[in-house]
């Protein structure tokens, strides 16, 4: 996984701790908090996206209010089609959501499904 993509806020499965939400990322590694004043790190070949799924996307959808955020059940290759604003997106991952979310709305998309 390309870290530059990342930003603090995101998601991503670190192999062998499971999914963690990322609270800092430099060059090679990203950080992230298991417990307060517990500060973990993860080199860049340890990171992996997390996908999205339809299961996901519907806990995502159901803290959406008033927003023009919609998605297409419809699934190709692995990627959802994803409406913003009208304009319409393929994303397969959801640090990707979360990114475009974040630059159409500047607020963050609330993401329970992994804690």
């Amino acid at each position: 996984m390309n870290i530059r993509e990342l930003r603090i806020g995101n998601y991503v499965d670190v192999k062998g701790v499971g999914i963690v939400k990322v609270n800092g990322v430099t060059k090679h590694k990203i950080g992230w908090c298991p417990a307060p004043g517990r500060e973990r790190y993860a080199r860049a070949r340890e990171v992996e996206p997390v996908a999205l799924s339809y299961e996901s996307l519907e806990l995502i959808n159901n803290h959406v209010d008033n927003k023009d955020f919609l998605y297409d059940d419809y699934n190709i290759n692995g990627k959802f089609i994803v409406s913003f604003g009208g304009a319409l997106l393929f994303v397969e991952y959801l640090h990707q959501l979360q990114n475009i979310y974040f630059d159409f709305y500047h607020e963050e998309l609330v993401v329970d499904i992994a804690k």
